[in-house]
């Protein structure tokens, strides 16, 4: 058994298993938020054979489901303490698609499960980490159009609702650090990646070629992440080549967060 214990959502593959291998290979527990446990078996099987000291968990959910989540952190806190929460899992969809919420997924996934499990994990980390990953699509946008999060006037591959959502995702980070100061709040981003999700109908065409050849592994997205997670920083940073900085655009506004957190209150109920 190690002596902290991480969570990391969609650990099943990509980012999150190269994530959860890295923390099991410093001697962390490790609990995996997955959809389902028997896509969870080839990540939890590799923890196991190479780090046998470690205790592996998975709790089962389905992150578009409100009332999925509230079961997992219920789940979670009967597992004991949370040192480190990463919101890694997300969705980038070639199409609109809404939740049984009524919301548009990439918002109900990308965001709105990151705040709920802020709202229910965080407040019993106390000295402890929760970590949004985001994605550098968001130094693209320069406003972050909160009251278009659940429906949105136009689709766009990668560009629209997708980067809104991560834009999103990082500016509840300083809204939840002020909420909860004891508890340290950031978003990192990983670099273009190959992953699942990324070769996916989400991405534009045009960027396939790109990403075939230019794009780094899970387990290079995965190190800077983990970097990102060590690094010195203020609480609420955006964490982008290492470094420290402010969440672009407008939502680095207070009173964009502000109406943000009043969004996720009143669409969640939490």
């Amino acid at each position: 058994m190690g002596s902290k214990r991480v969570v990391i959502t969609g650990a099943s593959s990509g980012i999150g298993a190269a994530l959860a291998e890295m923390h099991a290979r410093d001697g962390w527990d490790v609990v995996m938020v997955n959809r389902s446990a028997e896509s969870s078996r080839p990540a939890v099987e590799q923890i196991v054979s190479t780090h046998p000291d470690v205790d592996v968990d998975v709790v089962e959910a389905d992150l578009a489901d409100h009332d999925a989540i509230a079961r997992a952190a219920e789940e979670l806190r009967s597992l004991g303490s949370v040192d480190r929460f990463v919101n890694n899992a997300g969705v980038l969809l070639g199409e609109r698609v809404m939740s049984r919420h009524g919301v548009e997924m990439h918002a109900q996934v990308n965001t709105l499960a990151p705040y709920l499990f802020g709202r229910l994990v965080a407040p019993s980390m106390t000295g402890g980490l929760m970590a949004v990953i985001t994605t550098s699509g968001i130094d693209r946008a320069k406003t972050l159009a909160v009251d278009e999060l659940a429906d949105p006037p136009t689709f766009k591959k990668l560009f629209g609702p997708y980067v809104q959502s991560k834009l999103a995702a990082s500016a509840l980070m300083p809204a939840l650090a002020r909420e909860y100061p004891e508890v340290t709040f950031r978003s990192a981003e990983p670099g273009a990646v190959k992953t699942p999700m990324t070769s996916g109908d989400g991405m534009p065409g045009w960027l396939v070629p790109i990403r075939n050849l230019f794009f780094s592994t899970p387990e290079k997205g995965a190190e800077r992440i983990y970097e990102a997670l060590d690094a010195e920083a203020p609480n609420g940073s955006y964490m982008r080549k290492g470094k420290p900085r402010a969440v672009p655009g407008d939502a680095g506004s207070q009173a964009v967060q502000e109406a943000l957190v009043e969004w996720c209150r009143a669409t969640t109920g939490t």
